[in-house]
């Protein structure tokens, strides 16, 4: 398979699974967007972290550990995500506590809706579409951006749709429990 087709064939799955994770936002009740009691992190936390890491998976270059260390660096992968300002504390705040956001303890300044969390997916779509486009074109061997991914991009964003189909999964395990179906996506095109 060259690198044109894999990208295309990638690309639809990614399609499939950023849809389903739409799906699960659209369905998730107001009392269970931010509930606690399962002792579990609340669905949106599972929401941000995925959307958050799926932007960054998909980055063009991973920030140097030096280059990183300030919030405007941090900028390019936080846009459109929903702060609850956008001084550089806050910023560097969210920075540091991306990764543990599934963790059932941890907490933000405030709760973000549905839809600043739906807008923040749509403008990740383009960092999904830029590592496809760098794929296609001949890339796929190249090595990842993500220093904790050492293989190639291809294998990085193989890696990065199994970690949304991970939490995407569980936000509908969430759902299932409260008797709520969110829609399958189906087909390839």
């Amino acid at each position: 398979m060259n690198d044109q087709k894999f990208s295309e064939v990638i690309g639809r799955q990614y399609q499939g699974a950023l849809t389903m994770l739409r799906n699960a936002i659209a369905c998730c009740p107001e009392n269970l967007w931010s509930d606690r009691s399962q002792n579990e992190a609340p669905f949106w936390h599972h929401v941000m972290h995925t959307i958050f890491f799926t932007r960054l998976y998909c980055c063009e270059q991973f920030p140097s550990d030096q280059s990183f260390a300030t919030a405007s660096e941090f900028m390019v992968l936080v846009e459109g995500a929903p702060l609850k300002d956008w001084s550089e504390a806050e910023r560097l705040r969210l920075r540091d506590s991306m990764g543990r956001v599934t963790e059932k303890d941890s907490t933000y300044p405030r709760v973000p809706g549905k839809s600043e969390l739906l807008e923040y997916l749509d403008k990740t779509d383009a960092n999904v579409a830029l590592s496809l486009a760098q794929i296609a074109a001949d890339g796929s061997g190249d090595r990842g951006p993500i220093p904790w991914v050492p293989e190639s991009r291809a294998d990085l964003l193989v890696y990065n749709l199994r970690h949304i189909q991970h939490h995407v999964g569980r936000l509908h395990s969430m759902l299932g429990r409260r008797g709520i179906k969110a829609k399958w996506v189906g087909g390839f095109s």
